[in-house]
């Protein structure tokens, strides 16, 4: 009976150890997947911050009102509502 119990015991750490074992396991591949978010959400912001840039530049280089001033010299209508239509299938 005693060695009985001594194997219980053993086989009871044995499973302690390698539960433990594959929590650190989990535990790395969970903190090294959570860095890699943050390096891709961080050049994601990048890129959208550069994104907003290039808007902004492309709205000072080509102001509406400019264009609009150019069109009317040159005998061009302009109308200030756009008209927006649908093709049905």
């Amino acid at each position: 009976m005693e060695t009985r119990i001594k194997f219980t015991i053993g086989f009871m750490i044995s499973i302690t150890i390698l539960i433990g074992f594959l929590n650190l396991r989990s535990l790395k591949e969970v903190s090294n997947s959570q860095k890699l978010l943050k390096q891709k959400m961080d050049i994601y912001e990048n890129k959208k911050k550069e994104l907003d840039l290039k808007n902004i530049t492309y709205d000072k280089k080509y102001d509406l009102r400019e264009i609009r001033k150019k069109m009317e010299k040159k005998g061009m209508e302009t109308v200030n509502e756009i008209i927006f239509f649908e093709v049905g299938d």
